[in-house]
Order: C-alpha cells, then sequence, then structure tokens
C-alpha cells in the first residue's frame, strides 16, 4: 500500500517524549517497514491543536493531496503513529475517518491494532460508545 503519514503534536516538540515527533516517526517507519508498505511521504504539524482552526495546517494539505490524488498516484492510506494523533475527539476521527472513505483511503494505526474491526470506522465508534458508556457511569455515581 501507498500511504502519506501524518505526525501531530499539541505542543512543542519535547524531544524525546512518547508523543514528540521523532517518536511519532519512528512508530510509523517501524510499521510500514515491517509490513512491506510504502511511505509516500509525512505531513507533520506540530503545536497544533485540531480543537482550532486547522487552516493552513498540513493537516488540511493532506486532506487536499487525496482529493487531488484520486486518480493517479492513489494513496491507499494513512497512518498514523496513534489514532489520538488525528484527535482526541471521537467526533472529529469519525468524520475524519468518513471523509477518507470517501476516496477509498484506509485510516492506519502504528500502534493499535485495527483488524479486529470491519474498517478504522467501527474502532472509532466503538470508542465513542464506551466513551459515552463511561461518562454516563461516571455522573451516575
Amino acid at each position: 500500500m501507498r500511504l502519506y503519514g501524518y505526525i501531530r503534536t499539541c505542543t512543542t516538540n519535547r524531544s524525546g517524549s512518547y508523543n514528540s515527533i521523532e517518536n511519532q516517526r519512528d512508530r510509523i517507519c517501524e510499521w510500514v517497514n515491517k509490513n512491506g508498505h510504502e511511505l509516500v511521504c509525512f505531513f507533520t504539524d506540530e503545536a497544533v491543536s485540531n480543537y482550532k482552526n486547522l487552516n493552513g495546517t498540513e493537516f488540511v494539505n493532506m486532506l487536499n493531496m487525496i482529493e487531488q490524488c484520486i486518480i493517479s498516484p492513489k494513496i491507499d492510506g494513512v497512518i498514523v503513529s496513534s489514532i489520538s494523533r488525528i484527535s482526541r475527539n471521537i467526533d472529529l476521527c469519525y468524520s475524519f475517518s468518513d471523509n477518507l472513505d470517501t476516496y477509498g483511503v484506509k485510516l492506519i494505526s502504528a500502534t493499535e491494532d485495527l483488524s479486529y474491526f470491519y474498517n478504522s470506522r467501527d474502532f472509532l465508534l466503538t470508542q465513542k460508545i464506551l466513551s459515552n458508556h463511561l461518562k454516563t457511569n461516571k455522573h451516575q455515581r
């Protein structure tokens, strides 16, 4: 598969931290090499909160590239080190996954095994249901 890599930090890069740019890049490259896929390029957003305006970010540039390359050369997937690098907001992740599905592009996590699910949307929907369940139970205590 031909893949775009996406990396996001919500704070200024702290080298050595789990979600540092370098560590995310290493996890993605390791997964791609282990599974025999082609990493076309990385899109990297540093100190970007995806709760704010994303205009002008590499995330938006990546989406534009996916939309423009629908015929050839087609991208088969977007790989992130963790689903949380798209967003910690499950609704935003779900929306992004829907957008990718429109173009026949898969969402892949280098650290979360999505193979038990039909697609990444099933994984995100399961997370959303569990999150809502936990919130409901927390308020009932």
